[in-house]
């Protein structure tokens, strides 16, 4: 009970500092917190939690700055092409935003970022080095395109509380982040060396036939949100960490692999045969490999208070 007690705080004390990292960019829209703040206390208390965490007092919370002018834009709804700065050596982005819906997609042009349904300018682009930073305050624009250059193999990162997240295909990228309270995240294509989603009560969904490398790296946590994401080519390690969210994980059949699941009530569906399960007031794990010898490829880690986990590996065996 020691052990799965401490296996807990590490992965929900993991979640907090997450959420203060991103939370400093939000606008406070709640009474006395921040949105952000508001939602993860809750939601850990629902789930059983007895601790609550804040991100601290901000005279600007968004991180945006009260000196930017709130220009008008003729027309209600209006479309808007963005002045950036000299972008050829961008090899990072970073979008920092509240409630706007971002659609990321690669095209054979330059970089570009387009605001749709705007009234007024509310957001800032500069360039820190070779890093790109895009802040968009509440009520800036209700979505917004990026286009990726088809050469640009850098790393993205996005930081919003309701906005949705999709990610087109053929996206070259090696590395992503994403940060997310109750925004949900479509992913067409993965990055090609590490991975890391983090949320609240956000869906995060793969398409079923989506193709290319898996990252190398792959790290999932959440609270109540669940995972249904398909990685299509082999992995090295795989950490998956949430409270209440279930994970469902679809990996190649020939991928070669070990596991390591931990959770309190949460069941573990579609493994591999063999394996122990050892079961105990408050504590349920499961352990064992796919391969014999050295000739494992992979690891896969979970650990839950009450989420599922399900593998697409063992039709047969059904849940334990």
């Amino acid at each position: 009970m020691k052990q799965i007690t401490l296996r807990l705080a590490m992965i929900l004390g993991a979640l907090v500092i997450v959420f203060l990292s991103i939370g400093r960019f939000f606008d406070s829209r709640c009474e006395g917190v921040s949105c952000i703040e508001q939602t993860f206390n809750s939601s850990v208390a629902q789930n059983g939690g007895n601790f609550s965490f804040h991100f601290g007092d901000h005279d600007d919370p968004s991180g945006i700055g009260h000196d930017d002018i709130d220009e008008m834009i003729d027309g209600e709804g209006s479309e808007v092409d963005a002045e950036l700065p000299p972008t050829e050596d961008v090899d990072s982005i970073e979008i920092r935003s509240v409630s706007t819906k971002w659609i990321v997609r690669s095209v054979p042009g330059k970089l570009a970022v387009r605001f749709h349904e705007v009234r007024l300018k509310k957001w800032t682009i500069s360039k820190d080095g070779k890093k790109l930073v895009i802040d968009v305050k509440p009520s800036g624009a209700q979505s917004a395109d990026l286009d990726l250059p088809e050469a640009f193999k850098g790393s993205l990162r996005i930081g919003t509380i309701s906005g949705t997240i999709d990610l087109g295909d053929k996206i070259a990228w090696s590395e992503l982040m994403l940060n997310t309270a109750s925004g949900d995240v479509t992913v067409n294509s993965w990055p090609s060396s590490k991975l890391e989603i983090n949320t609240v009560s956000g869906e995060v969904r793969t398409p079923e036939g989506i193709s290319g490398a898996s990252p190398k790296d792959i790290v999932l946590q959440s609270v109540s949100g669940d995972f249904d994401v398909n990685f299509p080519s082999a992995f090295e390690s795989l950490s998956a960490h949430t409270v209440s969210g279930g994970v469902r994980l679809k990996i190649p059949k020939t991928l070669e692999y070990t596991y390591d699941l931990h959770s309190v009530s949460g069941d573990f569906e579609g493994m591999p045969k063999g394996g122990t399960v050892n079961e105990g007031f408050g504590n349920k794990e499961m352990k064992g490999s796919t391969s014999e010898g050295n000739s494992v490829k992979a690891k896969i880690a979970f650990d839950s208070v009450s989420g599922d986990f399900e593998l697409n590996a063992g039709d047969a065996v059904g849940s334990r």
